[in-house]
């Protein structure tokens, strides 16, 4: 099993706890992960669900908000970005447009399954880190202090049972377990640090 079959099958479980359009039978995927990433790839722009130029993971959080809503059947007027999220480490929220909605009913639903759900959101995520090196949790390009601060964040938060929010879970589960032991703990970030000292100075 190659290394996105083995981090999307850990994402997918997570997804289908979250809330998702509720019928009598489930439709199946009409994609797979794989077949959406070279969609992803060649066609990047269509999933910029937030209208900001940009595709990042802040696009998954805009599809489960709509998967929120659809699922309530009431619209809400904002979306959350956390902390870990966003690129200045705020909390932030941004307006939920019409258009954002439309955008995403249009091309959220990225598996073909005919529902936009978080499963969505999951082939996204999946996409998004794929090609990202592990350790750099904030996707910035490179393995700095910065990341094995947001590593040690989470471990903290975690460790004093400080629910995280579901893209930030993921983002861990991809790119924050250097050592591959099944977590995310203070030994990732000292192999971030040993990595970037060793960068540093090559």
């Amino acid at each position: 099993m190659n290394r996105i079959a083995i981090l999307f099958s850990a994402v997918i479980s997570s997804a289908m706890a979250a809330p998702f359009n509720s019928l009598a039978v489930v439709p199946q995927p009409q994609k797979t992960v794989e077949e959406f990433i070279v969609i992803y790839r060649n066609s990047e722009d269509e999933f910029d669900f937030n209208l900001d130029g940009v595709v990042d993971t802040i696009d998954a959080k805009c599809v489960l908000t709509r998967c929120s809503e659809l699922v309530v059947g009431k619209n809400t007027s904002v979306v959350v970005v956390d902390e870990f999220e966003s690129e200045n480490g705020e909390r932030l929220t941004f307006e939920f447009t019409n258009k954002m909605r439309e955008k995403i009913d249009e091309f959220g639903d990225v598996d073909g399954d005919s529902l936009v759900s978080a499963i969505d959101a999951a082939y996204l995520l999946t996409a998004y880190y794929s090609d990202k090196e592990i350790g750099d949790v904030n996707t910035d390009g490179k393995l700095d202090a910065k990341d094995a601060s947001k590593i040690l964040k989470f471990y903290a938060d975690n460790s004093v049972s400080i629910q995280s929010n579901y893209v930030t879970e993921k983002n861990m589960e991809y790119l924050g377990d250097l050592n591959s032991d099944g977590k995310v703990d203070s030994s990732d970030a000292s192999y971030v640090l040993v990595e970037y000292s060793r960068l540093a100075t090559e």
